[in-house]
């Protein structure tokens, strides 16, 4: 995959968002918050909320993921507004993000706030890599 730099000046603001444990606003978000709040504005999808929990299952996923939402096969490429699931282990999701486009996907970092990340790179690193496309 051919990877070219992406500008994020039109995530600017998505990206000042800070992290908050649990947090679930643009004051203070965790990944599923962030990608939440994100997607809403986006694409208008409403994500479960999963208000208190310590993080969404894989089975809490793929049960959100079910109702417009489709899995991408390996081989197709993503596109702005997928989104990026890591697993640790195919029972243990780790991370969530969307895609922006060319390889780059924003997503909340533990502690920081909004970053930019590489999928190539992730894909890397990361046994379970998901995607998942809105259809509506």
């Amino acid at each position: 995959m051919k990877v070219y730099a992406v500008d994020t000046s039109e995530y600017r603001d998505w990206m000042a968002v800070p992290y908050k444990e649990f947090g679930r606003e643009l004051t203070g978000a965790d990944c599923w918050g962030w990608t939440r709040l994100f997607l809403k504005e986006k694409i208008g999808v409403d994500l479960a909320i999963y208000d208190g929990m310590t993080r969404p299952t894989p089975d809490t996923i793929r049960d959100q993921l079910k109702s417009g939402w489709r899995r991408l096969a390996e081989d197709e490429e993503p596109r702005p507004w997928d989104v990026v699931t890591y697993l640790q282990s195919r029972y243990d999701l780790h991370h969530i993000g969307v895609m922006i486009g060319n390889d780059h996907f924003l997503s909340m970092i533990v502690g920081s706030c909004v970053t930019t990340e590489r999928l190539s790179k992730g894909a890397d690193e990361w046994e379970f890599v998901r995607l998942y496309r809105y259809v509506g």
